[in-house]
């Protein structure tokens, strides 16, 4: 018996690669008896929903759910409520599978039982041809992809080994038990480890992660995403991520006001120093000088926020996201 699969896209305003996106997954060789489709519509305000309702008329294992709170955790967390399937498969709305990927993806959960989330190969479809810089710097964790001298067939650890939500595979009772996913974006209000978060929360349960290379995905990279303008958006967000990361750690205001002083200011100095010397060895492009200003003026303005709103702290520091998912938050975006 093949296990039952809930797919979980959470979709916002890009009704057009949600078509390719559904398409791909359509197509799934698992049989469509074997899985279902959830999207979730995140407050879409373009043709989103002619799309989705097209797809749910026209196949059976295809429906939808409208979540009126912004933000990708809610939409996924909402997904995870509803789903059937005892692995859920979260993804997002601009990813083209492999035809074989649910099957690879099942056939690493039947090597161990104690394997809780198998990832697998992530490749770019860019718009256009990329410039060289991009090509060279960019395929990782900036872009969500699998880098490209990973070489490794299949990956079993107790360790989170580089898993990215558009193409990650979990079982339903181990999502629900770690309290569903962080928090993403939330709109312009609220930030928080998303992915990350989640597998830390899965790892202190104990369960294991996998990665396999037969489990492919093309991620969909449009011209915006491969320019300076990005890098330094990315980066820049990644402070709001580690601030938030480190302070469910920690928990402690004392070391948030240390951070805020002290390690902040002489981290950007190190790091700054540093990629000087790799652009000076031809190790990295010039270009990454200028985002991490922005990561430690982000960072420090979310530790600022953490230090004097207490009800922001309380958020912060919530582990389960699915029975807080109808939770009002009372704090301003100050």
């Amino acid at each position: 018996m093949k296990p039952f699969i809930t797919i979980i896209i959470p979709t916002y305003n890009r009704s057009e690669m949600l078509e390719i996106t559904l398409d791909s997954f359509i197509s799934q060789n698992y049989g469509n008896a074997n899985y279902e489709i959830i999207i979730s519509n995140n407050n879409s305000t373009d043709n989103t929903e002619e799309i989705i309702e097209k797809y749910v008329k026209k196949y059976d294992n295809v429906s939808t759910i409208f979540v009126e709170k912004q933000g990708a955790h809610y939409a996924r967390n909402a997904g995870a409520i509803e789903a059937k399937g005892e692995i859920l498969y979260l993804t997002d709305d601009d990813v083209i599978a492999d035809h074989n990927l649910l099957s690879s993806l099942i056939d690493v959960f039947n090597l161990n039982e104690n394997i809780a989330v198998v990832t697998g190969k992530i490749s770019a479809k860019f718009d256009s041809k990329p410039p060289a810089w991009v090509d060279k710097y960019l395929i990782n964790h900036l872009l969500s992809l699998t880098e490209k001298n990973r070489k490794e067939l299949l990956i079993i650890s107790s360790d989170d080994i580089g898993i990215y939500m558009c193409h990650q595979a979990i079982r339903r009772d181990v999502y629900i038990a770690a309290g569903g996913c962080n928090p993403d974006h939330a709109g312009n209000i609220f930030q928080g480890d998303a992915e990350t978060g989640l597998n830390v929360k899965i790892k202190e349960i104990g369960a294991l992660f996998a990665y396999t290379s037969e489990a492919k995905l093309e991620h969909i990279i449009p011209k915006s995403r491969t320019t300076l303008k990005y890098l330094i958006h990315r980066i820049g967000s990644e402070g709001y991520i580690q601030a938030y990361t480190e302070f469910r750690k920690y928990r402690s205001r004392t070391k948030l006001l240390k951070n805020i002083i002290y390690r902040n200011i002489l981290e950007f100095l190190i790091i700054e120093a540093k990629y000087m010397v790799l652009i000076l060895l031809g190790r990295k492009n010039f270009r990454f000088l200028f985002p991490f200003p922005f990561f430690y003026i982000k960072k420090t303005i979310y530790e600022i926020k953490l230090l004097k709103n207490s009800n922001f702290r309380e958020v912060v520091l919530i582990d389960d996201w699915i029975e807080n998912i109808n939770r009002d938050f009372l704090f301003s975006n100050d």
